[in-house]
């Protein structure tokens, strides 16, 4: 698990150039909404907000820094589709940093009962 952590920390790294266009919530939004399409450049732009989405939550859900109770059953599409509406639902909090908004929105979505 360790190892699977550092690779993970390592690939993030990898795309920090890439990754510079997600520097908030407007930018991975708009990348998002980008999966409805269906030509290549929206798939390509699609294609990296879900991995930004995907890295964010598994970087930090191996970490143990994600205080969700998500179920085991989750895919990517559900994870893309929670993101989306949890954007669109906080416009007032787009000008955050994306990664942040990810873990809010998934930490929100799948609160663990006290």
């Amino acid at each position: 698990m360790r190892i699977l952590l550092i690779a993970v920390l390592l690939a993030l790294i990898s795309m920090q150039a890439d990754a510079l266009m997600f520097e908030d919530g407007v930018s991975l939004k708009r990348n998002l909404a980008e999966c409805d399409n269906k030509d290549a450049v929206s798939d390509y732009r699609c294609g990296e907000g879900v991995g930004f989405i995907n890295g964010t939550h598994d970087a930090y859900d191996y970490t143990e820094q994600l205080t969700n109770c998500k179920p085991e059953s989750l895919i990517h599409s559900q994870l893309r589709d929670v993101i989306m509406k949890w954007l669109n639902d906080h416009p007032e909090r787009l000008h955050e940093g994306a990664a942040v908004l990810v873990l809010a929105a998934i930490n929100e979505a799948w609160p663990c009962p006290e």
